[in-house]
């Protein structure tokens, strides 16, 4: 089933309001295997998020263009766009998009890599203290 949303009236549209529609298409997108689509859109929101205003935005898209890359078997990009977004200066909550991370890692065969994330996260979260 194809998914489409109408835009009526999107040139009317704050750059907040496409931009997470777009990111949302994107997330959407990927969900129902669309991934030509979920790039689009995730670019898209990414371009529309460079304003220092919605930086949370463009993290979370950074990081779903990875995830989208992720569902794709392309490890190798999809752990650059995850790192890229969590080299974002900026405050928002990492753990989720650590541990998404962290999968890729598991599965691009980089176990010790995975594990100290793994370990960073959960010492962030107050789980663990992290070995010294």
């Amino acid at each position: 089933m194809r998914y489409t949303a109408s835009r009526q009236g999107a040139h009317l549209w704050s750059p907040l309001r496409k931009c997470a529609c777009s990111s949302i298409g994107g997330a959407l997108s990927a969900h129902l295997k669309e991934p030509e689509q979920a790039r689009r859109d995730l670019a898209e929101a990414a371009s529309l998020a460079n304003g220092s205003d919605m930086a949370a935005l463009r993290f979370m898209a950074v990081h779903n263009q990875g995830h989208v890359e992720y569902l794709l078997g392309n490890f190798p990009i999809a752990l650059t766009l995850m790192e890229r977004a969590d080299s974002m200066d900026i405050e928002v909550d990492r753990a989720i998009s650590r541990l998404n991370r962290a999968r890729v890692m598991l599965e691009a065969g980089l176990v010790d890599e995975a594990r100290d994330l793994l370990l960073t996260v959960m010492a962030q979260t107050g789980q663990i203290r992290k070995p010294a």
